[in-house]
């Protein structure tokens, strides 16, 4: 049977300096495959994904497009719709306030009162007719609003110049 070196010998100190190096080396290769694995803000890469950006007033702001129609949300929280028929038929216009962005940035809901109802052709507007006080849920989905109180639907810029919303 052998004894184990003692502590002030010169083998003892080697084996101690060896099983420390050992241990620094494992934990450095660990530490290093672990840092691999991560993905990096500058790539992007990786499995793992950051949320999508939360939807905000901003993301609804501005004008939206379709064939004879518009909308267009603005800083105070309002938002106004022109439907017309061709060129030069006018058939409604609707004021909204608006509030209450909810989801992503590519697929959000924003809470709307209708507080204003100006309709130009009694049947145009379908049925039922929105009227003040009404409070509908305008959806985006990828660059198109959809409007409920008019059943229209709208194209953000880069949707619109793709054809989306009408010619």
């Amino acid at each position: 049977m052998t004894h184990p070196a003692p502590p002030s010998s010169p083998a003892y100190r080697r084996l101690v300096t060896v099983v420390t190096l050992t241990a620094m080396l494992a934990l450095a290769l660990a530490l290093a495959l672990v840092l691999l694995d991560r993905p990096t803000v500058a790539s992007g890469a990786g499995p793992e994904r950051s949320s999508p950006p939360a939807a905000t007033f901003a993301t609804f702001k501005g004008v939206w497009t379709g064939h004879t129609r518009s909308i267009k949300i603005r800083k105070g929280h309002v938002a106004r719709e022109r439907i017309s028929i061709g060129c030069c038929e006018q058939v409604a216009d609707l004021t909204f306030d608006v509030r209450r962005a909810r989801g992503t940035k590519r697929h959000a809901t924003l809470r709307a009162e209708v507080t204003k109802v100006r309709s130009y052709d009694a049947g145009s507007l379908g049925s039922p007719r929105p009227e003040v006080g009404d409070v509908v849920r305008f959806s985006l989905d990828r660059g198109i609003l959809s409007e409920p109180a008019s059943g229209t639907f709208y194209c953000n810029q880069r949707r619109g110049m793709a054809g989306g919303c009408g010619a």
